[in-house]
């Protein structure tokens, strides 16, 4: 979802705990990347649990983000777009 900034969107992802761990959450990553950035999009924010360590984790592969605390266990993030060969989604 696009803020009041055109190029900077506010993410979500969510894969269910069955799906969890299998590289699924990356490969939506990686195609949201480049649908923002096809899309103008240079940054993204987001929440997410400090204690959640492999979301924290592929944040970091979104985005170059700085993180501020704003909760007990909750950090925001913002940061421009990252564009890691690594996470190019598979051929379809």
């Amino acid at each position: 979802m696009r803020t009041h900034d055109s190029e900077v969107a506010e993410v979500a992802i969510e894969v269910i705990d069955e799906w969890q761990r299998r590289g699924v959450g990356k490969l939506l990553s990686a195609e949201l990347r480049l649908r923002a950035l096809e899309a103008g999009v240079r940054r993204f924010e987001w929440r997410v649990l400090e204690s959640n360590r492999a979301v924290a984790a592929l944040s970091r592969e979104l985005s170059n983000c700085r993180r501020v605390h704003i909760g007990d266990d909750v950090i925001q993030c913002s940061g421009a777009i990252t564009r890691r060969s690594e996470m190019q989604p598979r051929p379809r």
